[in-house]
């Protein structure tokens, strides 16, 4: 008992020089921005920003409404977190109410993604038997790419797909290392993806496909094929309220969907002269992708393990894919929707990030030359250095366009006519979030619902999206009265005739309006869901509210109270694993 009880304290102290090892690391990396109070807001910021708004205020208010917005995006009753992360979004409302303010919130959530992040890596790491020193600084390294310090750069929310892939990515190790794998602890976190960003979820399932693949044997097939099957029901069960909310939504509404990207474009370049970007890998990333591969396949089998020989044949493959050698061009003309699907093939570039990270370190440490070992460790250490660098100084940069002329690095996001630079950095300091929202605008049309309109990516800028929710509804609120009601929003005005009127509110099959409490079963509707309504002379209010019935909640509270069941189980069953190979 004694001796197990040195062990957990052993383990313990470690886990705590980590995480302390790894703070560090993200305080260096993030100290421009803490010591000046920045707040960078990218392309992205400002859709996440009113996102994570609407949970907040939702959460601050007691007041529920899972799909349409009634607090955040112009309060036009558009439906965005159900499609969009319904759960992590209230997790981040939760670090928005408690945090106060926009920047504490973004340089908190930022830290949290670069150690849980490299907590990712070393996990991984350490299971795959790397000594403790090269698994802390293959973290370290990973902690430090672009995908992950994405959010603090530029609100890009794929920061937390490179987050959450590495847990995912754990299991394909464990079941190719261990021979058996925690299907619970898979299942969990597959839906924590799914509730995240399901593009995330998306990549992760397509990585396990072939690393699963390679651990399969006679002896093994029924056992990998039924732990697996178990670890997709969890998955579903844990995100029954996403997949109820996404068909609904989809089934009965005809979406738009995110702006069409030329995918070539969007792609990984090898452009060593510039540093890394999202499309970029930047010199040492490069160096350690392509000089590890470039190792393997000229050494051939006899360097490496068979497993490891064909992880890294996936690696390769899913670098191929991610980068401008393949034929995106011909993609964009053969299957044009992908444009709208996928967007940036660079996103792609997570998965062989991680596994190359994982297949070096564990070269490494099977090197039997003590010079070379050595010689490998020192290259690393400047690689992470450069890379710490690096991101201090992008950081830095985003900072200063922060204290400078511009404040906002976007150039479809609109600051208010009459708000200074120096009042728009103050709301984002204010311990009022509603400050900076209603400070700025940002037309984005993802996810409005256009009728029998086919829009396309062929169409998409001729139909105008951004321009008609700019006039419809960002352009149209002047004159209207908005008051939150329990799980909707009440809008009012005052007429002077009967004539029709366009209110800057949007409509989906299953919103239910009310004007001057009277329901109107068949709304009529513009292009993109704005409601079109005929008043009476005088005082009118118009009552939207989304009704989801009583299935709904249900499947909404079994999410809620599963979710930590599912968590203390996967830690049972792991010690069970660990009990067993003992």
């Amino acid at each position: 008992m004694s001796n197990k009880t040195e062990i957990i304290k052993s383990k313990l102290f470690r886990y705590i020089v980590t995480f302390l090892i790894f703070a560090s690391i993200s305080i260096i990396i993030q100290s421009y921005q803490i010591s000046r109070q920045s707040f960078l807001l990218g392309a992205d910021s400002f859709w996440h920003m009113n996102r994570i708004y609407e949970a907040m205020m939702q959460i601050r208010n007691n007041n529920y409404s899972y799909f349409i917005s009634i607090y955040g995006f112009e309060q036009s009753a558009r439906i965005v977190n159900a499609l969009y992360g319904p759960g992590m979004s209230y997790v981040l409302g939760v670090f928005l109410l408690f945090t106060g303010s926009w920047v504490r919130f973004q340089i908190v959530t930022s830290f949290l993604i670069n150690i849980i992040s490299a907590f990712g890596i070393y996990r991984i790491l350490r299971m795959v038997k790397v000594k403790y020193n090269i698994s802390i600084m293959l973290s370290v390294l990973y902690m430090t790419y672009w995908h992950v310090i994405a959010f603090n750069l530029r609100g890009g929310f794929f920061s937390f797909a490179a987050m959450i892939v590495p847990y995912v990515l754990y299991y394909a190790f464990e079941v190719n290392y261990k021979k058996n794998f925690n299907y619970i602890g898979l299942g969990l976190v597959m839906a924590i993806a799914v509730q995240t960003h399901m593009f995330t979820a998306l990549l992760a399932a397509v990585a396990l496909f072939p690393l699963f693949i390679i651990a399969l044997k006679k002896d093994n097939f029924r056992y990998i094929f039924s732990r697996v099957y178990l670890a997709v029901g969890i998955a579903l069960i844990l995100s029954l309220n996403f997949w109820y909310g996404f068909f609904s939504i989809m089934s009965n509404n005809n979406i738009i969907l995110t702006s069409p990207r030329d995918l070539a474009d969007g792609a990984i370049s090898f452009f060593v002269q510039n540093p890394q970007s999202q499309r970029n890998l930047g010199l040492v990333f490069t160096l350690i992708l392509l000089g590890y591969i470039a190792y393997v396949f000229v050494s051939g089998k006899s360097k490496i393990s068979m497993i490891d020989y064909k992880i890294t044949i996936v690696a390769t493959i899913f670098l191929f894919i991610s980068s401008r050698f393949f034929p995106w061009s011909v993609v964009n003309i053969l299957i044009p929707p992908i444009r709208s699907l996928l967007q940036f093939p660079s996103r792609i570039i997570v998965v062989p990030i991680i596994l190359v990270l994982v297949l070096l370190g564990i070269t490494i440490e099977n090197i039997k030359n003590e010079k070379i070992c050595k010689f490998s460790i020192i290259l690393l250490s400047i690689g992470i250095i450069l890379q710490i660098g690096i991101a201090q100084n992008q950081i830095l940069q985003q900072s200063n366009i922060f204290s400078g002329v511009n404040v906002i690095d976007d150039r479809n996001t609109t600051i208010n006519t009459g708000i200074t630079n120096s009042e728009l950095r103050a709301m984002f300091r204010s311990s009022n979030p509603s400050d900076a929202i209603v400070a700025m605008n940002k037309p984005t049309p993802d996810y409005l619902p256009v009728g029998h309109n086919e829009v396309n990516v062929h169409n998409y800028t001729q139909f105008n999206a951004w321009g008609q929710f700019r006039d419809q509804i960002i352009n149209n609120r002047e004159g209207f009265t908005y008051e939150v009601i329990n799980g909707g929003i009440e809008v009012s005005w005052t007429s002077i005739d009967a004539d029709t009127i366009q209110l800057p509110i949007i409509v989906y099959s299953g919103t239910k309006v009310e004007l001057n409490n009277e329901v109107i079963n068949h709304p009529d509707t513009t292009d993109i869901g704005s409601l079109i309504v005929q008043p009476e002379i005088g005082e009118n209010i118009v009552r939207i509210t989304y009704p989801t019935g009583n299935l709904f909640g249900l499947l909404i509270k079994c999410t809620i109270i599963l979710f930590p069941i599912f968590i203390v189980l996967s830690m049972l069953y792991s010690y069970k694993l660990k009990e067993n190979k003992n």
